[in-house]
């Protein structure tokens, strides 16, 4: 399957946290399937050009946060394979969280207000 075919497969299997998701490229192709705690091993690794394991919060059934995450997961998935590891300057915070300059998050998302003290 191809990258929009992977996200599309993705987005119809909305993964939960409790999931560990297996992705992998070969080539251009991708594959995928979720790691069952209990069952056979899965398809081996051997022979894919990169591959990860993913398990954490899905951004759910918005598409176009669900596309930037699948984006960003790939991304990282391809640092991996060499060149620059690094995908951020050190002096910014990672950037699924809101910059100093309060501005909108990877996903276009800005931060909620400041929380306010109990009792205020």
């Amino acid at each position: 399957m191809d990258r929009t075919e992977l996200f599309a497969a993705l987005a119809q299997a909305a993964p939960t946290p409790e999931d560990t998701v297996y992705v992998e490229r070969r080539g251009t192709a991708y594959a995928w399937h979720v790691v069952v705690q209990g069952a056979g091993l899965p398809p081996s690794s051997a022979g894919a050009d990169v591959w990860m394991y993913f398990s954490g919060n899905w951004p759910g059934a918005d598409p176009v946060r669900f596309e930037a995450f699948c984006q960003d997961m790939l991304d990282e998935m391809e640092s991996m394979a060499g060149g620059d590891r690094c995908r951020w300057p050190l002096s910014e915070p990672y950037p699924l969280s809101a910059g100093p300059s309060g501005g909108p998050d990877l996903f276009g998302v800005r931060p909620a207000a400041e929380p306010q003290p109990l009792g205020h």
